[in-house]
Parts: C-alpha cells; structure tokens; sequence
C-alpha cells in the first residue's frame, strides 16, 4: 500500500472509533447512516494497517480496557498514542494527525465532514491508473447511462440524454425559470426509472414539494389549496405508479459545501436510493471542500469538486446561476455571461443558457430560448425554444 492509502485507512480507523464514542444524540439519523455506510465500507480497515500502526492501536486499546467505560480523555490518549505510532511509520502528517482534542470538542458534525472527505479522497487516491492495452484485453465496459430530458430536442442534441457522471452548469436572468427548468428535468428523470436528489439552497422545500405537486396534479401552483383532495388523489397515484423517488435536501444558504452534498448522497445510498440525477440549485451557494482566500480558487474548486462528486456516485449534476450584469442585456446569453468567471465555468462538461427578449416574455405562454453555449461532450450552438406555463410549472418545448 502506497503512503497515501495507510494514512487514509488509519484516519478513517480513528474517526470510526471516535463516532462509536460520541453520544447517539449528537448525530442525527442522517449522520448515524453516514457513519454507519462509511464503517461498513472499511470495514476491514483495521486489519489492513500496516504492523506498527496496528500493534500501537491494539496495545492501547488493551491498556485502556481497565477503565472501561473509557472517560473522553482516555480514548483521546488513545488516539494520540496511536497517531504518534502512525507518524513514524509514515514519516509524514497524514489528514488527521493531532486532531483529538478538536474532534472531542467538534462533535458529530466534525467527525461527520471528516468521515465524507476521507471516504472521497479514499477512492481517488491515485491507483486508478491504468496501463494501455489493457482494455483490449478486458471485456468493454458499457456507455455511461443516459437520463432522457423532457425536451425532444435536446435529447437529441445530447445524444439520448444527460450522461451520468457528468456535471451541467444553467446560466440565466432572474426569475427566467432555472429552477422550474431543474424540477422539469428532474421529473422526467423519475419517469424514465431513475432516482434523483434535489438539493437546494435557494428555494424552501415546502416551495419546491408545492411546484412538483402543481407540476404533477397539473393545477394551477395558487389554486392548489382550494383543490387539496384532487391534488392529493393525483399526486399519490403518479407516486404509486412508479417505484423511483425524489429526495429532496434543504439547506441554509451561505450553510453548505460540496462535503456536505455527498454527505446526502452517502446518506442515500445507505437508505437504498442511488440518484442518477442531482440538482444543485444553486451553484453560488456551495462552498468548496477546500477553502480559498481567491474568489477565483474557489469557484474552480467548486464546479471541480462537483464534477469529482458527479463522477464518484455515478450521478449528473444539474445546477444553476444567474447571469453578470452584461448578460442581462443580451438577447442570447453565453457561456461568458455567467455570474462566475467562464474559466471556472468551462471546468463543467456543459454549460446551457436560458435567454428571453422581451418580446417573447409578453407571449402568452412566455417563451424562451435554450442555448448549448459550451460542450466537451458535442451539442455546442444548439438551440431548443421553450414555453414556460408558469402556473403549472410546466416547461415544455414549442413547436
């Protein structure tokens, strides 16, 4: 095992230790599937340390036995020891080195965040390299999925749908309809057979549950309440009809990272949903894993962050944000109107824009064009018109 991977799996051994220790109270049920998923998933961690470490833990843990049930001084003498063991082994300061007294204090959040970043760092440790050849050898692996979108058109133009793994960036004005756009994908991916998160941190869940179900009742968003039995009858047997689920996760603005996203979608996948598509709404509002004091660093760390979660948990990632005080002016919006510099921007596999002069606002219902301003992946120029029904939600394509 390279340096790299003991220090994780020794890491991941201490904060596994520290999570059985901190009382159930301080996790909720989300973070005690967390670290239950993230044990389960080293679960034989301990036995793969190397010899110095793993002697170190063992004779701590036996000379702390005595004073079972052990006071928070004692496991944190124990974890010392055993980092201290880890550290000359190493030669080095792996993540986590000296941090007892924090994550003592910390809590379950602590030891949450620092559980979901080595599990990621875990798996993109550097031993996915692969020598050429060898997949001329090896049975081909299929295409990543595709997920159909609600739009013919552009179903067609991303040949057969948004690629799982893949990370989408919406550009457009304010109260365009970026997030209606985000929940009409998101409801097409349920019924094609797919799981799907949306998290937000610019709309109320309340709000967003209250759009799917006018979306889905097909009723008018303000009339939903005068029509509460109709409503409920329609959207619980579209939800009986089918077996994929949306979850939806809210969060504080200024409040979450991209460590806390993957959070959820651990958290998921320990409840048995696997979403293939994820929206982010919206962009703005992630902080990355890794700080900066550069307003540039961050941006780039975060759409590089999200792709890498993308990637990790098979997911596409559909996000959104508005456009730069240019872009407000311009009939057609491109990847350079995005409030984030387009360096950052162009770090996504595709960046789409929602454009509207005003003529096409005072349509009845609006319109609006789609514009594939930026692609790795083909597409780019293309334009798909929609209509925006604003009162059901419904964005569709006009003909």
């Amino acid at each position: 095992m390279t340096p790299t991977v003991v220090a994780l799996l020794t890491d991941l051994c201490f904060l596994s230790e520290v999570a059985e220790w901190l009382p159930a109270a301080m996790f909720g049920l989300r973070e005690q599937e967390i670290v239950k998923a993230a044990i389960e998933h080293y679960k034989q961690c301990h036995d793969l340390l190397p010899d110095p470490i793993l002697q170190q833990w063992n004779l701590s843990r036996k000379q702390l036995s005595i004073l079972e049930p052990m006071s928070t001084e004692s496991r944190i003498n124990l974890i010392r020891q055993t980092a201290e063991a880890a550290r000359r082994y190493l030669g080095r300061t792996y993540i986590l080195s000296g941090a007892a007294d924090r994550w003592a204090s910390g809590g379950g959040n602590e030891v949450l965040e620092q559980l979901t970043r080595i599990m990621a760092i875990g798996e993109a440790s550097g031993e996915d390299w692969a020598i050429y050849g060898d997949h001329l050898k090896e049975e081909t692996e299929p295409e990543p999925p595709r997920i159909t979108t609600p739009w013919n058109t552009l179903t067609s133009y991303l040949n057969g749908g948004w690629i799982v793994g893949y990370l989408y960036v919406l550009i457009g004005p304010p109260k365009i309809g970026k997030s209606s756009f985000l929940l009409n994908a998101a409801l097409a991916a349920v019924m094609s057979g797919h799981d799907v998160l949306y998290y937000t941190m610019e709309i109320k869940r309340a709000e967003i549950e209250k759009r799917l179900d006018a979306r889905i009742a097909a009723l008018p968003i303000d009339e939903l309440a005068a029509h509460d039995e109709e409503r409920r009858e329609r959207v619980l047997k579209w939800l009986e009809e089918r077996k994929n689920k949306i979850a939806i996760q809210e969060r504080m603005r200024g409040s979450s990272s991209a460590l806390a996203l993957e959070a959820t979608l651990l958290s998921l996948r320990a409840h048995g949903l696997a979403p293939s598509i994820t929206i982010v709404d919206m962009l703005t509002q992630v902080e990355p894993i890794q700080q900066s004091e550069n307003p540039v660093v961050v941006q780039e760390r975060v759409v590089t962050d999200l792709r890498q979660i993308g990637m990790r948990h098979k997911t596409a990632i559909l996000t959104a944000q508005h456009t730069n005080k240019e872009g407000l002016q311009k009939s057609l919006i491109t990847a350079s109107d995005g409030r984030w510099g387009i360096g950052s921007l162009m770090l996504a596999d595709m960046i789409l824009t929602l454009s509207q002069t005003k003529d096409e606002s005072r349509r009845n219902p609006p319109e609006m064009r789609l514009f594939i301003a930026g692609s790795r992946i083909g597409g780019d120029g293309k334009v798909v018109r929609l209509k925006f029904k604003k009162e059901h939600m419904a964005m569709y394509e006009a003909i």
